[in-house]
This record gives C-alpha cells, sequence and structure tokens, in this order.
C-alpha cells in the first residue's frame, strides 16, 4: 500500500492497470504523467517519472477474519460495483504451491527470483525503514510467533516482529515505548513483552498489563511470495531462522 502522492505536497495522484507484467508482477500507470510502475517496488519503470519511488505505508495482508478481530469497525468497500464478478474468489490459490513444487512461472522472472534461501512460493514480510533498505522476515515458516531483531545501518533499532500462521500475516513494529527498549515471546496465544509482562494484539496495540493502552509504532511493511520480494529488493537483508 502507497501514498499516492508522489511528493508529500503535491495532490494525489490516480493509478490504473496497464495489464502489463514485469518480473511476473502488476505494471501500473498514473494518470498524471502516463509513467509505468511495478506495483510490488512501487518504483516507476519508464517515463516522465522514471527511478521514483512511491511511499509504502503500514498495512497487512490477511483474512477478513482476521482483519476484523483486530479491527471490529472496520468499513469495507461494497461488492455492488455494476460487474458480475465474484470477489469471494481469489485467482491466485494454490499459485504459492505451484511455484514450490515445480519452480514453474507462469511469466518470466530473472534470476534473483530463484534465490534458494526460500522456496520461490513461500510468504514472506518486508519492511522498509528510513535508512533506505529493505528487511525481510519468512512468517510462512515462522507461523504462530515473534521475532525480537534490529534493523539500520548500525543495527541499533530494535524492532518486534508479530506473525500470525492465519494467512499468514505479519507485522513490523518499532520496539519501543515512551523510551523503553521491549523484547516479546509468544505464550498461549498471546504477545508478551519480558519487561512489563503486558499483553499485545497483533494490531499491536497493549490490551492488559502495565502498558494497556499503549501501541507499537508501525513500519511500512509489504506481504508477497519470495520471489517478488527479491526481484525488486535484491540486496535487502533476510532474517534466517536458521542462523539464530
Amino acid at each position: 500500500m502507497y501514498d499516492r502522492r508522489i511528493n508529500p505536497n503535491e495532490e494525489p495522484v490516480l493509478f490504473g492497470n496497464t495489464s502489463a507484467l514485469y518480473e511476473s508482477d502488476m505494471v501500473m500507470l498514473d494518470h498524471k504523467t502516463g509513467s509505468y510502475w511495478m506495483q510490488f517496488s512501487g518504483e516507476a519503470l519508464v517515463g516522465e517519472l522514471a527511478g521514483q519511488r512511491l511511499t509504502a505505508l503500514p498495512s497487512q495482508t490477511t483474512t477478513w477474519a482476521l482483519w476484523l478481530e483486530q479491527f471490529p469497525d472496520s468499513a469495507v468497500l461494497s461488492q455492488e460495483t455494476g460487474y458480475d464478478r465474484d470477489y469471494r474468489y481469489d485467482p491466485f490459490t494454490g499459485l504459492g504451491e505451484r511455484y514450490n513444487e515445480g519452480g514453474d512461472f507462469i511469466f518470466p522472472v530473472s534470476e534473483n527470483g530463484r534465490d534458494p534461501r526460500l522456496d520461490p512460493g513461500e510468504v514472506v514480510l518486508g519492511a522498509e525503514h528510513t535508512d533506505g533498505k529493505q528487511y525481510a522476515w519468512p512468517i510462512e515458516r515462522i507461523g504462530d510467533g515473534v521475532i525480537n531483531d534490529t534493523i539500520g545501518d548500525s543495527r541499533d533499532v530494535a524492532v518486534v516482529v508479530f506473525s500470525s500462521a492465519v494467512g499468514p500475516t505479519g507485522a513490523v513494529y518499532l520496539a519501543d515505548v515512551n523510551g523503553q527498549t521491549l523484547t516479546f515471546t509468544f505464550k498461549d496465544g498471546a504477545f508478551i513483552d519480558d519487561q512489563t509482562g503486558s499483553e499485545w494484539t497483533l494490531s499491536g496495540k497493549a490490551t492488559s498489563g502495565p502498558l494497556a493502552g499503549e501501541s507499537l509504532t508501525p513500519l511500512p511493511t509489504r506481504s508477497s511470495f519470495w520471489f517478488s520480494l527479491i526481484t525488486s529488493f535484491p540486496d535487502l537483508v533476510f532474517y534466517d531462522p536458521s542462523d539464530q
């Protein structure tokens, strides 16, 4: 998910679908300049704005049930669009398994998409930080759990990844509340910070304990198949659970 303002002081831009693919990923166009944008990286590939990137925003790719559990008052777009389409049907169901079993991409991808650290169709969570780097965590392998990690040029920025096997779904937060750096564990189906014993939700809110009512600061994130993230950001910093 992106901020549609190409520059912070400008009006939001309307985007559309070119029906083209690049690295097996949708290519968008902006109706202001006609530039073509790679959907996953948010980078303009050709046109007047080539080389620019949209600003990524915190988001989740998850199930409707898990989203409602976190945000019960959410509004949702109507399915009454005037077009005959079943929005309950996911045309990409089973696509990850197909990539994992045979490595058979429907559309061409570069060699980066075959990075052997993960199967191409495994779901990963990517996050950005102000150092300009992309970080990645294999949430499909983690399932229900927590990752305490550090990012930044000096690896001195503490973050926490909350992961759920449902979806799978993940979110990345700065692990600092009121000047105190927290570490977390996953226990009895809940995210618990080790310093105060407060309980936190997947959405980064403390619901009980000394920190009840506090919220963690989310980082801009992308959830996708591994091949899509690694082709968009070949120099990403990867968290390998086997090294921990």
